[in-house]
């Protein structure tokens, strides 16, 4: 009298298993890795932007390849005055803003520093083509420029240049791309010769990371780094993707792992930790596992020359022939 409940019962159990075994084979569900909106905002002049920076306030200001220095406050621009050299023959690299709000403005015609009111042009005698600025937590500011290389800034008419120990000379014979401070306080900077470590008494050069003797440049240029939350050193380059380094060695991404092309010019780290690298055919966005790349067919429109997050956590990205496009989460 048992057996018909026992075949119903080992019927139902085989089909519950059967089911949960076709569930299991389903393909996980694709996530959009990049699931905002991405616009394209008009400039009033000028479609080359080389650099981006938000203010204390809120404004966005964009380096425009010889239109001089925009603000934007979300809906009206305004051209900073060029009373002291930010006007459209300039060409500007480089926008950062000091922890007393000084905005500070690195060109083809030397190094600005701008409080909001008026602008303080320090000497060209002492910088030439200014390419960035670091304010170090502990040794106060220093440039970056293609002569004499790097800097310090001690104040508005004391600025030291030199030797700077062991190995600069190889490193800035071409001069220098970009600079920051890692957690131990040492100077990083990226050139046209590989990229270099300062711990203020010498240098530790990191060259031939990648094969350069093909690239259009012909040299091992490394436009810019950064540094992620975790103390890792991240580099751009043109010609041999992007670079990782762990304080042991280098890793290197390129194509073969998911980047969108080997010749970038762009890189950051997102506040929540992402790394953003921008590229001659668009971007790509590293997650910690994988890269996920948006080409320029697709959203960016043209090379991308530079990325900035703002405080609300907007990507800005400045392009070669077609202004900014935002990507807003």
């Amino acid at each position: 009298m048992k057996q018909p409940s026992l075949i119903i019962t080992t019927v139902f159990l085989l089909g519950v298993m059967l089911v949960s075994s076709c569930k299991d084979d389903e393909p996980e569900p694709l996530v959009d890795p990049f699931p905002g909106t991405w616009e394209l905002l008009p400039m009033p002049s000028g479609k080359e932007v080389n650099s981006i920076e938000e203010s204390p306030a809120g404004d966005m200001w964009f380096a425009v390849w010889g239109k001089g220095l925009w603000k934007y406050d979300g809906v009206n621009w305004k051209n900073l005055p060029n009373a002291f050299g930010t006007n459209e023959d300039t060409i500007i690299w480089d926008l950062n803003y000091d922890s007393r709000d000084n905005l500070w403005i690195c060109s083809n015609k030397g190094l600005i520093r701008y409080d909001g009111i008026s602008g303080y042009k320090y000497p060209k005698l002492m910088i030439g083509r200014c390419s960035g600025v670091l304010e170090h937590s502990t040794q106060g500011y220093w440039a970056i420029a293609l002569s004499p290389g790097l800097l310090q800034i001690v104040d508005d008419s004391t600025i030291t240049w030199g030797s700077w120990g062991a190995g600069f000379q190889d490193l800035f014979h071409s001069g220098g791309k970009d600079l920051i401070e890692d957690m131990d306080g040492n100077i990083w900077i990226s050139t046209s010769h590989g990229i270099g470590k300062y711990d203020f008494q010498n240098w530790e050069a990191f060259q031939n990371l990648f094969d350069f003797s093909a690239t259009t440049l012909g040299n091992e240029y490394v436009p810019e780094l950064a540094m992620d939350h975790n103390g890792n050193i991240w580099a751009i380059t043109w010609g041999g993707g992007v670079l990782t380094y762990d304080g042991q060695g280098w890793t290197t991404f390129t194509t073969d792992n998911g980047l969108v092309s080997n010749y970038g010019r762009a890189i950051m780290v997102a506040k929540n930790g992402d790394i953003w690298a921008g590229f001659n055919r668009g971007i790509s966005k590293y997650d910690g596992q994988n890269w996920h790349s948006v080409t320029i067919e697709e959203e960016i429109k043209s090379e991308v020359r530079t990325l900035f997050e703002d405080s609300n956590g907007t990507i800005w990205i400045g392009t070669l022939h077609h202004g900014i496009v935002k990507y807003i989460p």
